[in-house]
């Protein structure tokens, strides 16, 4: 990922935050971020199948369109979680450094 990209991940992270505070009626990501906890988890787990069932077809925009989704919501559950993705790329980095994956 090139400082571009990085930097729409922290962009992104950065309005999802806002949106903590943001009025629910007006905000998706403030629904979520506002409502029960599960409700977030559950988003989660439908992008996630969604992904699956798109990664088996071969329609490839579709799949970068679900993944899209699935990293959106899987930020607000980090948020939601209050963990930072920049808590998350050090996890990755470390896994990577020490001979993993």
């Amino acid at each position: 990922m090139d400082d571009h990209h990085a930097h729409i991940v922290q962009r992104l992270s950065q309005r999802i935050a806002m949106r903590a505070t943001a009025d629910p009626q007006h905000s998706y990501t403030a629904r979520l971020l506002q409502g029960p906890k599960e409700a977030v988890l559950r988003k989660v787990g439908e992008e996630a199948l969604e992904v699956v069932l798109a990664a088996q077809s071969t329609d490839r925009a579709a799949l970068i369109g679900e993944l899209a989704d699935l990293w959106y919501h899987t930020m607000v559950a980090a948020q939601r979680c209050s963990i930072d993705p920049a808590e998350v790329f050090a996890e990755l980095e470390k896994r990577y450094t020490e001979g993993g994956n």
